[in-house]
């Protein structure tokens, strides 16, 4: 625990902040001793300089890891609750979120000398399907200090929205890292009218019957898939429909004819819209899912999920912020 605010401080109680044992030989110029309080060796001090002194409990993410609860995680490590507490996000790591109700890094519960992130990676949120909002990359709710330093290099980003109707793309952030193709707006349906000559036939009273047929055709497809960090999802796919037609026609002998087959056609309606990209804002699709922290495009597309969202962070961003802070 951190070291008293006031009253008598010894030597003995410094050493154990730092952690050491108590009665064992120390020096008021060891580096332990002088880390506490950031002091360099040799240079003079006083012992009321270590008052609130904690030592800090710093804890790496050096592979990708979803869904975090910063608190769970640093207690399951060995954090004993009360230390200041540093969270470091490495380089090529990525903290993400599996689902749009539940952010990629959760900042809560109790933190009594603080907490502090360092990201030199990428902290995201889900992407919305069709229709729906982005998730959030970082929530907080916690009342005590959080400080958040976002490194050159690294980004911090709320899901896109999801494009609006049936169609709707994805937005960026439904795939898990470096997987372009782990999500989709959804699958949607259509009917489209087809028409066309069946086949022409002779009539055995002379001259030739045209026979015309049309049809309604259903087809399916997928709407576009939510983008990667760096990659721009494909669209969705159009349909080749086929159905039944039957048609009858006549000669100007009086002849008359029909026959039955098979039409097919390439579905009429737009396609599923575009997943959402990591460095566009949205596509030139309609019903595309929105980049980073953006809505997507269309009437009831889905909002953007914020960067950082909840109660009252220290901030310093040498990197990239996608959504609101």
């Amino acid at each position: 625990m951190a070291l008293q605010t006031s009253g008598a401080i010894s030597l003995d109680d410094i050493h154990v902040e730092a952690g050491g044992t108590t009665g064992t030989e120390v020096s008021l110029n060891d580096a332990d001793i002088r880390d506490l309080i950031t002091k360099g060796a040799g240079a003079q001090a006083r012992f009321s300089e270590w008052y609130g002194a904690a030592r800090e409990y710093a804890l790496a993410l050096a592979s990708d890891v979803s869904n975090i609860d910063v608190r769970a995680l640093a207690i399951t490590d060995g954090w004993d609750g009360n230390e200041p507490l540093v969270i470091n996000v490495n380089s090529g790591t990525t903290v993400y979120s599996t689902t749009t109700s539940t952010a990629g890094m959760l900042i809560a519960g109790s933190f009594p000398n603080g907490v502090t992130i360092n990201n030199s990676g990428a902290i995201t949120g889900r992407g919305g399907s069709a229709g729906q909002d982005g998730g959030d990359a970082v929530e907080i709710t916690t009342s005590d200090s959080v400080t958040i330093t976002n490194n050159s290099g690294a980004f911090i980003a709320g899901g896109g929205g999801g494009g609006a109707a049936s169609q709707g793309g994805g937005g960026a952030g439904q795939s898990a890292p470096n997987v372009s193709t782990a999500g989709v707006g959804g699958p949607y349906s259509f009917n489209v009218g087809l028409s066309g000559v069946l086949a022409t036939f002779g009539c055995s009273e002379g001259g030739s019957c045209i026979v015309y047929g049309s049809c309604t055709a259903s087809g399916s497809g997928n709407r576009g898939y939510g983008g990667d960090q760096g990659a721009f999802a494909g669209s969705g796919s159009t349909s080749v429909g086929c159905c039944s037609a039957s048609g009858t026609g006549s000669s100007g002998t009086g002849c008359t004819c029909s026959y039955t087959n098979t039409l097919c056609g390439v579905g009429s309606p737009n396609s599923g819209g575009t997943g959402g990209s990591v460095l566009s804002a949205i596509s030139n699709v309609t019903n595309s899912g929105g980049g980073w922290g953006l809505a997507g495009t269309g009437t009831g597309a889905g909002a953007g999920g914020a960067a950082i969202t909840g109660t009252y962070a220290t901030l310093t961003n040498n990197g990239t912020i996608y959504g609101s802070t």
